[in-house]
């Protein structure tokens, strides 16, 4: 019977029963660790709406050990065939978070995510009354609370657009001024309103100011229902 050949570790030269491309796994662990760590201290800023700045995009977050993956994720890089879980603890301003193996329970990693208290865009823009356009919305109820869906909808769905949100409403004579932190979720309101009531659109721009050279306008779109008797309005349509 043939002998079986012993096997050795081409880096520390120790026999081993295993070698992960010629190197046992201690030597394979040290020469390729299970992972690696972007920063050993991130920042973050946790504004109080529930939305945190990580990496220098903001994020939502609905509670702390969410807080923590997404901050692993950023900053942690896993070997194809690590798998590890977290623990950690919040200290004034800081939370420290160790990383252990789940094939061993070793503590293979740490590192400290700095916080910082403050408002992210949406709620800056907001308390600030920050607005780029006017929705003027002006018909029967009916149309008025049609486009209102509209509004309602396109304001769920716009989530990458920060700012598309409405910062203060006002009941008006014929109607509603909706005043918008997006200019561009205005104009696509204004737009599926054509398409699915055939409102009439008029569209004006301001200028407000100049920043850094460049003009800053607000915009206005008049939303107006064509009067039925003339026969142009159309039937409801559902987007």
């Amino acid at each position: 019977m043939a002998k079986k050949l012993k096997r050795f570790c081409v880096l520390c030269g120790k026999h081993a029963d295993e070698l992960v491309e010629g190197l046992c796994m201690s030597c394979y662990d040290k020469k390729f660790p299970k992972i690696k760590l972007e920063k050993d201290s991130v920042g973050i800023k946790i504004c109080e709406c529930g939305r945190a700045k990580i990496d220098g995009k903001w994020v939502e977050f609905s509670d702390e050990k969410k807080l923590v993956e997404a901050v692993i994720e950023k900053n942690v890089r896993l070997r194809e065939d690590a798998e590890i879980y977290a623990e950690f603890k919040e200290l004034e301003n800081r939370i420290v978070v160790e990383l252990f193996d789940v094939e061993s329970n070793e503590l293979i990693g740490s590192f400290v995510i700095n916080v910082e208290h403050g408002k992210c865009k949406i709620c800056s823009a907001f308390s600030g009354r920050y607005y780029e356009a006017t929705l003027q919305i002006r018909g029967g109820k009916e149309f008025i609370s049609d486009v209102l869906k509209i509004v309602e909808d396109v304001l769920n769905k716009e989530k990458h657009d920060e700012k598309a949100f409405v910062v203060e409403s006002e009941a008006v004579r014929g109607g509603i001024d909706l005043k918008l932190g997006s200019k561009r979720a205005a104009a696509k309101i204004a737009s599926l309103a054509k398409k699915y009531k055939n409102a009439e659109i008029k569209y004006s721009k301001k200028l407000k100011t100049r920043k850094k050279g460049k003009d800053i306008f607000r915009y206005t779109f008049l939303i107006k229902e064509v009067n039925h008797e003339k026969g142009k309005r159309r039937r409801n349509t559902d987007d």
